[in-house]
């Protein structure tokens, strides 16, 4: 279907009140990725995820949470994310440029 919504990226960008951290530590903005189910493994999540680092150069760090069982965690060490912590249920992505 023309005009159809296939998948969407964006940032979240985190706000005040994190514990522990010192006030000048700049907190990275965490990554919010989706492509619709019947979509996927076509290339579109790394389209669309290309042109969000393209058109945020400033934002040189970037985290992501995703279950250990999502595919796009290969995707994402593609693009540079490398594993900082990982659970049994969940692995936390950053990326630094």
């Amino acid at each position: 279907m023309v005009g159809e919504l296939l998948g969407a990226v964006w940032f979240r960008l985190p706000t005040g009140g994190h514990k522990g951290r010192r006030h000048e530590e700049k907190v990275a903005p965490e990554l919010a990725f989706a492509v619709k189910p019947g979509h996927r493994r076509r290339g579109i999540g790394a389209a669309l995820l290309t042109q969000l680092v393209k058109a945020n150069p400033q934002h040189s760090t970037i985290s992501i949470r995703a279950s250990t069982k999502n595919p796009a965690v290969r995707l994402y060490e593609r693009f540079g994310f490398k594993i900082v912590r990982q659970s049994a249920e969940s692995v936390t992505m950053r990326r630094e440029a």
